[in-house]
This record gives C-alpha cells, structure tokens and sequence, in this order.
C-alpha cells in the first residue's frame, strides 16, 4: 500500500491539529512492518526544513496569547477564594514557563517528539529525487494551469510529477494532503477527477485522496486504535505465521518488552504457540517458553477452557 503524506499535514503535527502524534506512531509502526509503503520526495523534505520554524513560532504565539491572567479586580479581593485562586495561576503559569523552557531546548535541538518520529519515518521512507525532468514537466502543468498547483507555485505539481515518476505501473496511491489543489471543486473530501483519471490513465491504477492521517487509518486499518497496540497486534500475526525458527525468535524477542497484553492478543499467542509448528517445536527453548508460561501466567483464567488445557500441555513438554 503505497502512501504520500503532504508537507501540509506534517507542518501540522508542529501546531494545533485535529490530530494528535499518536496518529503518527501508528504510520509509523505500519511503515515499520511492511504494511504500507511510504514514499518522500525531495519537496516535502525541502518545504518542512523550510517551513519548520514559522509553524513553530505561530504554535508558541497562540499558546503564549492564551495564557492565563494574573488580574483581579478589587472587588474579588478579601475572599478566601481569591487567594486560593492567585495561588492556582501562580502554579500554573510557573508550570506553563518551565514547559516553555523545555519545549524552546528541544526546539533549537530539534529533538521535539514530532522531529524525532518524522525523521525515523523519513529514514524508513523511500525518497525520490528532485529530477530535471519532474521540474520541466510541473512547469508545463502550471502553465497549462492543470491541477496541482496554485499562483504558479510548482511544490504540488512537482509532488504529483514526482510520485508519477517514481511508483510502478500498476500500483495506486494514497495521498494525504490538506490542500485543495488536490481535491474536487464538488468534493474537498475526494481527489480531483482531473488527476484520479490522469493517475488510473498512466498508471492503471487508482489514487485515493484523504485529508487526515485519521481518516486514512480508519478506513483502511480500522483496528489501529493506539500505535502500541497496533504493533503488538502485527507481531501477534506475524508469530502465528512464521515459517521458521529464526522468524519466530525474532517476534518473541520484540514481544517480550510488551508488559502486558488485552484477553483477545493473549488467546491469538496461545494458539500461534499450538496450531503453528515452528513455535510448538522449539518450545523448549529459553526465550519461547518463558514467554508462553508469561501469557499463561497473566492470562489463565480468561483462556478457553481446552485451549489453556493444550496450552499447559505444551509448555510442559
């Protein structure tokens, strides 16, 4: 599943978005497991360094407006309540000011959180170069005035040339893009007809536009609800389909520094550990048995009946 995330919707996980960083970790832990396939041109790399700062100052400038007055009137004043409550904005703009402080260190250090899951997912990324050829052809898009593109802006164009370069034929593509250069004049929320028929013209495939990292998760990975979960879901399927042994430590390996684990994931270990042969056989070994007599342990009294029975069976041998 390949997928493109716009500058836009990145620069937003600087400011107040709609959604959180969480939204985020779990592109991450997709990317991270081969479920989708994210693809990062030299714009978007380009426009974020660019544009990092501004978003931050403008974030910093709204949160510092918002601050909380110190001002009571007179007439407040002789109530024990007013104390109370000047005690309260004391402690919460001495809070807000040591958060600043911190906040401003990681800025310049770039070391916020948001800097350090856009670059593990960069890395993760497959990059296309910015190319002559991608130059010529968005030029020609913004003087044709054929979408992307605005006030003879080429960052969109250049995208879109980029992604029709770099993807194989026969392979569609999400985008994840605020922008309306993208989108239907009748409808924000789907990509324009212009380019979902260019896409399925020299691709023979389909581009699918959304506007929030939130709602591409939803609708194409509904059971992603928080990235830690997610990823130990992913393993859980991975240790019940492992062909081999080395596979299997390796998941029993990343699953271990779980601490805990819901009914529904610890029943799913139970019967990888039964039904699938390359973990049953090496049972024995110290890493794979200690963790199913963990499950067992934590999770004895909500397995079914006859699973816990072969289960214990198993781990006795």
């Amino acid at each position: 599943m390949n997928l493109f995330i716009d500058t836009n919707i990145l620069l937003n996980f600087y400011h107040f978005s709609k959604d959180s960083l969480e939204e985020l970790e779990k592109v991450f832990v997709l990317q991270n497991y081969g479920k989708i396939s994210l693809w990062l041109t030299d714009q978007v790399d380009l426009e974020l360094s660019r544009n990092r700062e501004a978003k931050i100052a403008d974030a910093l400038k709204r949160f510092l407006d918002e601050k909380p007055s110190s001002g009571i009137p007179h007439i407040a004043r002789g109530y024990p309540e007013c104390e109370q409550l000047m005690n309260a904005l004391k402690a919460v703009n001495t809070s807000r000011d040591r958060l600043l402080d911190k906040v401003k260190n990681d800025i310049n250090s770039k070391t916020l959180y948001a800097d350090t899951l856009i670059n593990e997912i960069f890395k993760k990324s497959t990059r296309i170069p910015l190319t002559d050829s991608q130059f010529t052809s968005s030029k020609r898009r913004s003087d044709l005035r054929s979408p992307p593109g605005k006030n003879g802006s080429l960052g969109d164009a250049i995208n879109w040339e980029a992604l029709l370069e770099a993807i194989p034929d026969g392979q569609g593509i999400f985008i994840i893009s605020e922008d309306g250069d993208f989108s239907s004049p009748l409808d924000n929320e789907r990509l324009s007809d212009f380019l979902s028929e260019e896409w399925a013209r020299r691709k023979k495939s389909i581009a699918i536009l959304h506007k929030r990292v939130s709602q591409f998760l939803s609708i194409n990975f509904p059971d992603a609800r928080v990235a830690a979960e997610l990823e130990k879901d992913i393993l859980i399927v991975e240790l019940a389909n492992s062909g081999n042994f080395a596979k299997t430590h390796q998941v029993i390996e990343a699953l271990t520094k779980f601490t805990s684990f819901n009914s529904k994931q610890a029943s799913d270990i139970a019967d990888a550990f039964i039904m699938n042969p390359q973990v049953a056989w090496i049972v024995t070994d110290e890493d794979v048995k200690s963790f199913g007599n963990r499950i067992l342990t934590d999770h004895n009294s909500t397995l079914d009946h006859n699973q816990a029975k072969a289960f214990i069976s198993l781990l006795s041998t």
